[in-house]
């Protein structure tokens, strides 16, 4: 087989999905640095890979899809240039499709996305329903990029993703990030219900920020808030790498099965999401997402839809009307719990292994030493302090990653 030396990737909307395949894509050029990749999206897109490797770049469509056939003929004439030597179809929609024939009657080797729609379709229909899990759209672009030869290992996040570090805040409130919208309405939890989920939550005393964008979700957002003095409105105006920037200060995120949930992924951040008309049985659970986290009722009739309807298809909306803004505060609740227990379960571990290789090192024997070097160990690795980097800062083999987003990692070979 021909080394791929130019890569095309089309994934050219939506938000979500094209925030989906940022992970894969980074991993792929971070595992395959030789290979340059071009990513097919649209230009309010681009903007999304604000962090991405050197061998990434990007291909605004716009000008070629609100014109036909022949404007993606002119899209084709333009990306011809770069010499491609195989397309990963990574969105499989009936424009790509037109692209992939056009490059595949020239010799150019294409893999497009399996979306197993018999299956979806199964899982989808109101009778004889089968509730079988899908597979992860991640897998599913793996997939693609092995039938092009190019293997992509999951078992780590690529170093390129954005890693924004927590400032260290003196006030120890809780920040909780809610998203209470999505493109269809069997995908919304109703108002009433999120207003009393904020309502409860600012009672509690925690900093609740919403994320929505344009005029008439603001003035949703503006009533949802409205007897919650601890909540506001994130800015709709943001860039992406400010609003990525901005989540990555959130201890958790409330999100329904839509683009913010993705986003949030994309830094690290645990999200509680919200399932109602579709379900994480879909396969679109965020990166490195619990489904522990996922908040989803088991109605027969669910999922109705991959994507979403406009109605209830029964007219009831059990999915959504069934959740109580009591599970919901649970589960962020949890979130923040396991957070802080995972926070400090690295702390007990790392001041293990400091203390048990000062204690070898030094021969120190005697109990009374144990005890103190015990003592010591714990005390310099309090997540409430910040001694941690300064006494790292003395060996030139010692770096601290993340530090402040529970993310150790300390060489501690200038020790003796």
């Amino acid at each position: 087989m021909k080394p791929i030396k130019e890569l095309l990737i089309i994934r050219m909307s939506a938000l979500g999905d094209v925030a989906m395949t940022i992970p894969i894509i980074y991993l792929l050029a971070e595992q395959n640095p030789s290979i340059s990749i071009r990513v097919l999206t649209r230009e309010r897109f681009k903007g999304l890979f604000f962090s991405c490797p050197a061998n990434i770049s990007i291909i605004s469509c716009d000008f070629g899809l609100s014109n036909g056939i022949l404007g993606i003929w002119r899209l084709f004439k333009c990306i011809k240039k770069y010499h491609i030597d195989a397309i990963a179809d990574l969105h499989g929609i009936l424009r790509s499709y037109i692209l992939d024939f056009l490059f595949a009657i020239t010799g150019t080797k294409v893999a497009i996305v399996h979306k197993s729609r018999s299956k979806r379709k199964a899982l989808t229909r109101l009778k004889n329903k089968r509730k079988v899990q899908q597979k992860s759209f991640f897998d599913r672009y793996v997939e693609v990029f092995k039938r092009l030869g190019l293997d992509v290992q999951l078992s780590q996040n690529s170093s390129y993703l954005p890693v924004i570090t927590k400032e260290d805040r003196k006030e120890n409130i809780k920040r909780i990030g809610i998203a209470p919208f999505a493109r269809y309405f069997t995908k919304v939890y109703p108002a009433e219900l999120m207003k009393t989920v904020i309502n409860n939550l600012s009672q509690k005393g925690y900093a609740i920020y919403l994320f929505g964008n344009g005029a008439h979700e603001y003035n949703i957002m503006q009533s949802l808030i409205a007897e919650s003095p601890n909540a506001s409105i994130v800015p709709d105006k943001l860039s992406f790498q400010e609003q990525l920037e901005f989540m990555a200060t959130l201890d958790v995120m409330v999100s329904m099965d839509s683009a913010n949930m993705h986003l949030a992924s994309l830094v690290n951040i645990p999200v509680a999401s919200i399932w109602g008309g579709t379900t994480p049985l879909c396969g679109f659970l965020g990166w490195q997402q619990s489904k522990e986290n996922a908040i989803c009722m088991d109605l027969p009739c669910q999922p109705c839809s991959i994507s979403g309807t406009a109605e209830c298809p029964l007219h009831h909306f059990s999915c959504m009307n069934s959740i109580s803004p009591d599970r919901v505060i649970q589960n962020i609740e949890n979130i923040i719990t396991l957070n802080k227990n995972k926070r400090y379960y690295l702390y007990y571990q790392s001041s293990c292994t400091l203390s048990r290789h000062f204690l070898i090192h030094s021969k120190a024997h005697i109990p009374f030493i144990q005890l103190a070097a015990w003592w010591f160990t714990m005390y310099i690795f309090r997540p409430d302090k910040n001694l941690l980097p300064r006494i790292a800062a003395r060996f030139s083999n010692s770096r601290i990653f993340n530090h402040h987003s529970i993310s150790y990692h300390l060489d501690i070979s200038g020790i003796s």
